[in-house]
């Protein structure tokens, strides 16, 4: 049955070669249907495993979709439906290939936009708010601050005393700041 349902993949993709980019959440949602068979069919005991291919591709994907739809408000249960996984898979891809949660990584991507529009716009901290995806600024703010360690108006105010733009802040992992004692968490980096 598993080699019929690739079969119509592969013949469904040679008559609409636009059909790869659903082709992860079409094999998603038939691995889903495939184990809820294997749960209604099959006796406890004599379970079929069954794995998604190429689950480092899988991982890219979903890493490039949460880097590239920020701005999104996006729910991390919302991301696992884009793949057709479930939550806890998204998690457990994640994890295992880039060693952070998706979360993790969508806030990753957030941070380091507002970082860019900070540095190199006039936006006012609201509008660059809106543009990572972030409808209320106090969150915004919240979140910028505990990434980086300064608020974004200050972070902005740092970024232009800069004499070059050799000098970056990054920021320091959020299991790392817990052994810091200083208020200042940032790296500062000369390129």
């Amino acid at each position: 049955m598993y080699y019929q349902i690739i079969e119509l993949i592969t013949f469904l993709e040679t008559i609409n070669p636009q059909m790869t980019s659903n082709k992860l959440k079409i094999i998603g949602l038939l691995y889903n249907l495939l184990a809820e068979i294997n749960l209604e069919l099959i006796a406890p005991s004599t379970f079929i495993r069954f794995t998604l291919p190429e689950v480092p591709q899988l991982a890219q994907n979903i890493r490039h979709y949460l880097k590239t739809n920020y701005h999104l408000p996006i729910t991390i249960e919302e991301v696992g439906l884009q793949f057709g996984i479930s939550r806890n898979y998204l998690f457990q891809i994640c994890k295992k290939y880039f060693n952070l949660s998706p979360k993790q990584i969508f806030l990753e991507s957030r941070m380091a936009q507002a970082g860019r529009l900070l540095r190199s716009s006039q936006l006012k901290i609201s509008e660059i708010s809106e543009q990572v995806g972030y409808r209320d600024t106090f969150q915004f703010s919240k979140m910028f601050k505990n990434y980086f360690g300064h608020s974004p108006s200050q972070y902005r105010i740092l970024s232009d005393e800069t004499i070059d733009d050799s000098v970056l802040i990054l920021p320091i992992p959020y299991h790392e700041k817990s052994l810091l004692n200083t208020k200042k968490p940032n790296v500062e980096i000369w390129l």
